[in-house]
């Protein structure tokens, strides 16, 4: 390990240190109880783990759907999105022919369908730039509302149950057959937790030992080096948009197979900018998502048992998430301000090389 990593490593670590204690101020200055917060916390490592683990699962997966986007030069802000849709697309599956398939077969169909609907939505944004140059910072942050409305037209329509339960604004119960295992009698946490894991290990691999990770790695670091350089920069961001999307719909299928049991319109409590604050403040390392993961994962259930215990909004905890990532990523923005100030001035936009995307996208669409 580098220095230069090392002190990145120690940098982020002062900055979570400095943005729990912010968080602590705010607490006090609001007149909530820090002691009961801190002690909240501390019980997810026990009696509440449980809890933690549930929400540790979709943090960790769209924390892994971020990094994929960001470190490959792809500005992915549709996860929350592509989570509806991955769910409707499991919840499709699994209430229309889920209960004569095997439970095996039944289960694995509602996961590939949800990956497929979610790296759909990305793909289309992704095409959406390649073909028109309209960048995907909004299309995916306009596709976010869309899928959340297909939800809402599912669950209110061919999805809603039938007789006195059809004003819920959920979808029938999915059969039980196809609920993810749980990892203990009524527990919350499922086997979403290793496939988390496993996810993770995968993409490690992915980004270390392959040539598409490679490629990958250059594309998001330099794009037109890269693309001087013989890399198929389309080609890998079309691959870092389909990739993320599909992740972020493996998000909505745990979720609706694992806790929710059925498709619900608001199931979703923002686990994809939650993921994209994984991904931010883990400095999109792989490795360190886990432990960025695990610490918002009991950063929500301190949130969930503290505003029933000690009436604690909910909310804090969305400030608490928004003041670690301004504290963890404040070296960054000083650093490349600092760089900006010394170095020299950017030549004349007219001078400047063609945008490797547009340029290979001409190309390959040229007679």
């Amino acid at each position: 390990m580098t220095t230069r990593m090392l002190r990145s490593i120690a940098l982020r670590l002062l900055g979570l240190a400095v943005g729990l204690a912010a968080s602590a101020l705010v607490m006090l200055a609001t007149g909530n109880d820090v002691v009961g917060f801190i002690e909240a916390i501390g019980a997810g490592f026990g009696a509440n783990l449980d809890s933690t683990l549930r929400w540790f699962a979709p943090l960790l997966l769209a924390g892994v759907a971020g990094v994929i986007a960001f470190r490959d030069g792809a500005f992915n802000l549709g996860l929350d999105g592509q989570i509806y849709l991955g769910a409707a697309a499991s919840s499709v599956v699994a209430l229309g022919i889920g209960r004569e398939l095997h439970p095996v077969v039944g289960i694995a169909l509602c996961i590939a369908a949800a990956i497929v609907a979610g790296a759909a939505v990305a793909g289309v944004c992704a095409l959406l730039r390649l073909l028109f140059g309209t960048p995907e910072v909004i299309t995916t942050l306009v596709m976010n509302p869309l899928c959340a409305i297909v939800v809402t037209l599912l669950v209110t329509g061919p999805l809603a149950p039938r007789g006195d339960a059809g004003n819920t604004e959920s979808s029938e119960v999915i059969p039980e057959q196809l609920w993810l295992p749980s990892l203990a009698p009524h527990s919350l946490a499922t086997v979403a937790v290793a496939l988390a894991l496993a996810v993770v290990a995968i993409v490690a691999v992915y980004y270390r030992f392959t040539v598409w990770g490679l490629e990958s790695r250059l594309f998001g670091a330099a794009p037109s080096f890269s693309f001087y350089a013989g890399v198929p920069n389309v080609r890998v961001f079309l691959r870092a948009m389909l990739v993320s999307g599909g992740i972020a719909g493996l998000v909505g299928a745990t979720e609706v197979l694992g806790v929710q049991h059925r498709l619900a319109k608001g199931f979703n409590p923002g686990l994809g900018f939650d993921g994209i604050a994984v991904a931010l403040v883990g400095g999109l390392s792989v490795v360190a998502l886990v432990g960025v993961a695990f610490l918002f994962a009991l950063l929500r259930q301190a949130g969930e048992v503290s505003q029933i215990t000690l009436g604690i909004p909910s909310e804090l905890v969305d400030v608490m998430i928004a003041l670690i990532i301004l504290t963890t990523s404040a070296h960054v923005v000083i650093r490349w301000s600092g760089r900006r100030r010394i170095g020299r001035h950017p030549r004349p936009p007219a001078l400047s090389p063609p945008t490797p995307l547009q340029t290979e996208t001409e190309e390959a669409v040229a007679p």
